[in-house]
């Protein structure tokens, strides 16, 4: 949920449909304490229902939570708060496509059985609106839009179909909705997915034909006739060559693998002048040190990392560091300028080494939590609160 969106909902929940003078108050009360973080109003909602549980506005607090749980991507909430809502409302597909998705990124038996009971519904639902484009009501441009819509949206129930019966271990069943759903709108994702259980149940020249599907999906999915150009002159060229075409599956693939390799080594020397350059995974970033070797990320693999970015002219920053002593301390990161640097050393009450992170690098813009999983937390990417009793022997701060 972008950061206006966010003020604008819980500035609606303050001033909707009426609720009890006492818990109309506490709920301003909570909101307004929760501020502008999205984090906090989860946890203001929460508080609140958990004192108000019979509210006139439960399920309207309810979908506020599913909701702000899908932007910062909180599993868990999507599928508590989500399931409740769909009880007392199963029709909403935007929500059925979510918590099936959620279920399915949780990746248990029970949770696929109820992935597929909501992906199902979802999908009949869309195919459903794609009957109604039949009435005529729409034409031209519009009707064009929404059916690519609904189309997607009948491939994706079809690919949460297939991934649900994958985790099932139903096979056969895994394969015959990746294929409808490629077969409705050709995607990397139904392709890919395709692929994996023609493997499984050993139908290797199947899985072989959709995964080359994922190598050429990109290279068509945009309206550009010159690579349809190009892929007729390059028969024509290999045709003069060889005198066919036998051998150019294995020529583009090699080309393929030559453009990975240059591509490989290019980002290794943009890593010569900076280490963190086009990474994306938070593990694979290294941090500079004022003394000592630099500090790779992905050294720390297995362990809770707190990353946390401050400053030395910061006065509440360097007053929660005692807070930091309830944890284990190796490394403490921030970004400053070099002549406050000297400065650190003469802190008292700051028992940590340094590794220094320069303003103008990507890594300024990861400020979080990474699990002993390697999974990379903050408020708007998987986003989940973890009790520091229970990982004090893990933590890393960095």
């Amino acid at each position: 949920m972008k950061f206006g969106a966010f003020l604008m909902f819980a500035g609606l929940l303050v001033s909707g449909q009426p609720a009890p003078d006492k818990e109309a108050e506490s709920l301003q009360r909570a909101l307004g304490e929760a501020g502008n973080s999205p984090v906090d109003f989860i946890r203001a909602l929460e508080d609140h229902l958990n004192h108000f549980p019979n509210s006139p506005r439960k399920l309207e607090l309810q979908r506020a939570l599913v909701k702000t749980a899908i932007d910062l991507k909180d599993t868990k909430r999507i599928i508590t708060f989500g399931e409740r809502v769909l009880a007392a409302q199963p029709d909403d597909p935007a929500l059925l496509q979510q918590v099936s998705i959620a279920l399915v990124r949780e990746g248990s038996p029970q949770s696929a059985e109820k992935a597929l009971s909501y992906s199902t519904h979802f999908e009949q639902i869309e195919r459903e609106l794609v009957k109604d484009l039949g009435s005529g009501q729409l034409t031209g441009r519009e009707a064009a839009r929404r059916k690519d819509e609904t189309d997607k949206a009948v491939a994706s129930g079809l690919l949460l179909q297939s991934r649900a019966s994958g985790i099932l271990q139903q096979k056969d069943k895994a394969v015959s909705f990746a294929v409808a759903s490629y077969k409705i709108y050709p995607s990397v994702e139904a392709a890919r997915e395709a692929s994996t259980w023609y493997a499984e149940i050993g139908d290797n020249q199947r899985a072989v034909e959709y995964l080359a599907y994922v190598f050429s999906i990109d290279q068509l999915h945009s309206a550009d006739a010159q690579k349809a150009q190009d892929r007729a002159h390059l028969a024509e060229l290999y045709r003069k060559l060889k005198g066919n075409e036998i051998g150019l599956g294995d020529a583009l693939l090699q080309a393929y693998d030559r453009t990975a390799s240059d591509w490989t080594n290019r980002r290794a020397s943009l890593r010569a002048f900076d280490p963190n350059a086009q990474l994306a995974d938070p593990l694979q970033f290294t941090l500079a040190s004022l003394e000592g070797p630099p500090l790779k990320l992905a050294s720390l693999q297995g362990k809770v990392i707190i990353m946390d970015f401050w400053a030395t002219w910061c006065g509440p920053c360097r007053a929660q560091h005692p807070l930091y002593e309830e944890v284990k301390k190796t490394n403490v990161n921030f970004s400053d300028d070099d002549d406050s640097l000297s400065k650190i050393k003469s802190m008292k009450g700051i028992p940590f080494d340094y590794k220094v992170n320069d303003r103008n690098t990507r890594l300024n813009l990861l400020a979080g939590l990474i699990d002993a999983n390697g999974v990379y937390y903050d408020e708007k990417n998987q986003y989940q609160v973890i009790n520091s009793k229970e990982i004090l022997d893990d933590v890393v701060y960095i």
